[in-house]
């Protein structure tokens, strides 16, 4: 999964990539890239200021990455680590308070583009 972080943030750029400290391998090609999560939304967890956010499953797509932004007017994007699941869980969020979420979908042969972001107003 760390490595798909790497590929995501380098946006497949080689010399990006092989800056990273990680061994640059060509991957073998999966029939596609994935399409773009849909349906993207965000819930209440079971706590004040947490927030589940998902996506309908993609079946192109190996791993998920989510970002979020503090900010719905000019957003500064903070990105979490890939993984399998299409179900993050962000905490320590402000109650009352809007945030945007976003989601893109990854496997080998590379990287969606970030869905559209969704406005969320944190429990």
């Amino acid at each position: 999964a760390l490595g798909m972080y790497v590929q995501l943030n380098c946006a497949n750029d080689l010399t990006k990539a092989q800056s990273s400290g990680f061994d640059v391998h060509a991957n073998p090609v999966a029939a596609s890239i994935p399409n773009v999560p849909i349906n993207v939304k965000g819930d209440w967890g079971a706590h004040t200021g947490e927030i589940i956010v998902s996506c309908d499953a993609n079946t192109d797509a190996d791993f998920y990455c989510c970002r979020y932004s503090l900010s719905t007017t000019a957003p500064v994007w903070i990105t979490l680590m890939a993984q399998k699941s299409r179900k993050f869980t962000l905490t320590g969020l402000a109650h009352g308070k809007d945030i945007l979420v976003s989601l893109c979908a990854l496997n080998s042969a590379g990287n969606s583009d970030w869905s559209d972001a969704v406005t969320v107003l944190v429990n």
